[in-house]
C-alpha cells in the first residue's frame, strides 16, 4: 500500500510527522526537508536507458510500505551522525545542513534503486563530515554515531560503498580511496 500527497508540503509533513518520535524537531524538520530534496532530485535526473523499467514519474508525491523502514533508518542515521558531530565539538544546528545533505542523497540513491545498510549510512555520514582520512582514523567518529566497529569492519563497509549496486545492476561508487584516505562522492 502507498500513501499519496498532491503536494511537497503535504509530504514532507507527513515525513516529519514520522520521524518527529525518533528524532529533535528540528533534525526531524531537517531529515523530511533532505528527503523531499532527494525526490526532487530522483524525479530531475534522466530516466536510465535501456532496461526492461517504464520510467514513469508521476506527479503526485508518495510513500511506500517499503519505503517506513528506510524512512526509519535515515531519521536513526540522521540522529547518530549529528551526536557524532556533536562529539567533534559541532553544534546540532551547524550539522542539520550536513544531515540535510546526507539524507537527500540517500533519499535519491533509494528512489533509483540503492540499498544501503544503517551502518553504511552511518560511516558515509561520518566520511562526509569528517574525511578524508583512513578508516583507522574514522573509528571514533563511527562508534560515536552508534556503528560497533573497528578498522577493519569500517574498511569493509566502506570497500562496499565504493562498489554499492543497484537493483538494476548499476554500480554507483559512494566513497573512493587515495593514497590510504577515504573520500566522499557524489552521485
Amino acid at each position: 500500500m502507498e500513501t499519496v500527497f498532491t503536494e511537497a508540503s503535504e509530504f514532507e509533513a507527513a515525513l516529519a510527522a514520522r520521524i518527529a518520535p525518533h528524532a529533535p524537531p528540528e533534525l526531524a524538520a531537517a531529515v523530511a526537508s533532505g528527503i523531499v530534496a532527494g525526490e526532487h532530485a530522483w524525479r530531475a535526473s534522466p530516466p536510465a536507458r535501456g532496461g526492461t523499467a517504464l520510467n514513469l514519474r508521476v506527479g503526485a508525491y508518495f510513500i511506500r510500505d517499503e519505503d517506513l523502514p528506510f524512512i526509519d533508518t535515515l531519521a536513526a542515521a540522521a540522529t547518530a551522525v549529528a551526536s557524532a558531530a556533536a562529539s567533534g565539538g559541532m553544534t546540532l544546528l551547524i550539522a542539520i545542513p550536513a544531515v540535510s545533505s546526507l539524507v537527500t542523497l540517500a533519499w535519491d540513491l533509494w528512489r533509483r534503486g540503492g540499498r544501503l545498510t544503517p551502518d553504511q549510512l552511518r560511516v558515509y555520514g561520518v566520511l562526509r563530515e569528517h574525511g578524508p582520512c583512513s578508516a583507522a582514523e574514522l573509528v571514533p567518529f563511527a562508534a560515536a554515531a552508534g556503528v560497533p566497529a573497528e578498522a577493519d569492519q569500517v574498511e569493509r563497509i566502506l570497500s562496499a560503498l565504493s562498489e554499492l549496486e543497484t537493483r538494476n545492476g548499476a554500480v554507483v561508487p559512494l566513497a573512493s580511496k587515495s593514497d590510504g584516505l577515504w573520500r566522499t562522492l557524489n552521485i
